[in-house]
């Protein structure tokens, strides 16, 4: 699925655009997952 993707986007960058999503919910997965609190201590 991953690679038909990649052909029908047809651009060097798709796997940036994959990985750039993917490391942000990494970063935030305890806001999004466990419902904590954004906080600028962290």
């Amino acid at each position: 699925m991953v690679v038909q993707a990649r052909q029908h986007f047809g651009m060097h960058i798709f796997r940036e655009i994959v990985i750039i999503p993917c490391w942000c919910i990494w970063l935030h997965e305890s806001i999004i997952f466990d419902g904590d609190t954004l906080s600028l201590s962290r």
